[in-house]
């Protein structure tokens, strides 16, 4: 299988730094690795450009591309041009969005996860209107992001809002994630119910409370491993992901509803004692965590 990354913008001939200790493990595992034009790609014009220091195979070659996020369309224009060159994504479009934006998924794993609501591409903000669909969180504390990240490092500025019936106090985060995402924002805001997670520690910058999570990776539907979430804290060792435990049918049968070859499951342990499901997202733009080197290339 040929791995695919992201190349350093200053040695167009070497993997970027925070993927290299990752892609040398694949090569000490036996993977081929190739490179990518992260910022040709991401204009999405000359998209040739950022294939060029791949090779045209005469066989087939399966790939995962481990890189930066990519919107759908960019993603899509990427799979094609590689199979062009005989590169088959593990991840078809249509696979890499149902993981990639909340609502594609949501109604997958609504019962183990957080209550959500969005809005729509287009829909534009009406303030009043917002704060009627907000009342099914009673005026509980909810969370801000688009389809796929949050502004979890702005915690208080751009994320958290422990009163979701004013109007003002949403705004006030809204407007301070709508700042910051600027043109990257995907599809439209999401809003999330905050429940109480088990406490680890707290994020020392953000002051972001840090709770007991964990990342599954996910291949052709099986988990192939599990990461802690937050390096910044020493988890409970005596505290395991139900994939180990009796608790491991419920995942399982979610998994088995997820159309996609490859992709992370991030769980978090409840106050109640409760595992939910945090959110979805396709393997291959999965960032770069230092235990990956480690173990998952073995296990692929």
């Amino acid at each position: 299988m040929l791995i695919l990354y992201c190349q350093d913008p200053l040695n167009s001939y070497e993997v970027e730094e925070v993927f290299l200790e990752e892609a040398r493990a694949a090569e000490a595992a036996g993977f081929q690795t190739g490179l990518i034009d992260f910022d040709v790609l991401q204009q999405g014009e000359t998209i040739e450009g950022a294939l060029r220091k791949l090779p045209r195979f005469e066989k087939h070659q399966s790939a995962i591309y481990r890189g930066w996020m990519l919107k759908p369309p960019v993603y899509e224009m990427l799979y094609y041009e590689l199979r062009k060159r005989k590169i088959e994504l593990i991840n078809a479009p249509e696979q890499y969005r149902l993981t990639h934006m909340l609502p594609g998924y949501y109604r997958l794993i609504e019962e183990m996860t957080p209550r959500s609501i969005w809005l729509e591409p287009d829909q534009l903000i009406e303030p009043e209107d917002l704060l009627q669909r907000l009342d099914l969180f009673q005026g509980g504390p909810v969370i801000v992001k688009d389809y796929v990240k949050s502004c979890k490092h702005d915690w208080f500025e751009a994320c958290y809002t422990p009163d979701s019936s004013s109007l003002a106090e949403v705004m006030r985060v809204v407007n301070g994630f709508l700042e910051r995402q600027g043109d990257d924002l995907n599809g439209n805001l999401v809003f999330r119910e905050y429940l109480d997670f088990k406490k680890i520690g707290e994020h020392p910058v953000s002051k972001m409370p840090l709770t007991c999570e964990y990342r599954l990776f996910v291949m052709y539907g099986k988990v192939i491993d599990w990461f802690p979430y937050w390096p910044e804290v020493v988890y409970d060792a005596n505290v395991k992901p139900p994939v180990e435990s009796d608790l491991k049918l419920d995942i399982h049968r979610v998994i088995s509803e997820i159309k996609s070859n490859f992709f992370t499951l991030d769980i978090a342990l409840a106050e109640t004692g409760e595992w939910k499901i945090i959110e979805l997202g396709d393997g291959q733009v999965s960032p770069p965590l230092k235990q990956i080197s480690r173990s998952l290339f073995i296990k692929i």
